[in-house]
């Protein structure tokens, strides 16, 4: 599986590169079967583009959308590539039944990876309202071990919601903070007694908490 970082900053990156850049990945999967992993950092608007274009290879017409990236050389390319491939499953090679082999092939190869911190709960909320189609395939694994200045942010954000403005922001820090320590503090606690507990399970292993249990 390779590994793909596809960060994207409209500020500092004009949309061509990033359509070039998609056009590499699209080849990659489909014509030389690479299987592809895609990181996208999920952060506000510069990640909406990119979003978008991954979502447009799900949908049913998807190769419509493929086809307006690829530049006219590299079109001719796809089908002299594909045509043979085509005529082997029975069909005619037709450009539209090459572009459906390449966008089959791309949806079996080529995975996308959103990374989400906690802090940027609105923008994966935008995500979810606004990429259907991603939603519908994806799966959600939580990662449960937060670094404490993102325990911090995340805090802060659900102080000011609960407060509606009228909150102090020397005491909104001071909440986030204990509230991190005392995220922390249960997470280690729990972690310690279900190590005590498997070991307890298994006397061989630990020979003196069995006999301190008896």
């Amino acid at each position: 599986l390779t590994l793909v970082d596809l960060s994207y900053d409209p500020d500092k990156e004009e949309e061509a590169n990033l359509r070039s850049r998609l056009c590499d990945l699209y080849w990659d999967a489909g014509i030389n079967r690479v299987s592809m992993a895609v990181l996208v950092k999920v952060r506000g608007r510069s990640s909406h583009r990119m979003l978008s274009y991954a979502s447009d290879m799900l949908n049913a017409d998807g190769y419509a959308h493929m086809i307006s990236l690829f530049p006219d050389s590299r079109r001719n390319e796809i089908f002299a590539s594909l045509r043979g491939e085509v005529r082997k499953q029975g069909l005619v090679d037709t450009p539209e039944n090459c572009w459906t082999m390449l966008k089959s092939m791309v949806n079996a190869n080529l995975h996308v990876i959103l990374r989400v911190s906690v802090s940027e709960s609105s923008s994966l909320l935008q995500v979810l309202s606004s990429f259907p189609a991603l939603v519908s395939r994806m799966s959600v694994h939580w990662v449960g071990n937060f670094v404490s200045d993102n325990l911090q942010a995340f805090a802060k954000h659900y102080l000011r919601s609960v407060w509606e403005g009228e909150e102090d922001e020397e005491l909104t820090v001071q909440a986030a903070r204990h509230m991190s320590l005392v995220h922390h503090a249960a997470s280690e606690a729990a972690r310690h007694d279900h190590e005590r507990h498997s070991l307890a399970l298994h006397p061989a292993l630990s020979p003196s908490l069995h006999k301190d249990r008896s």
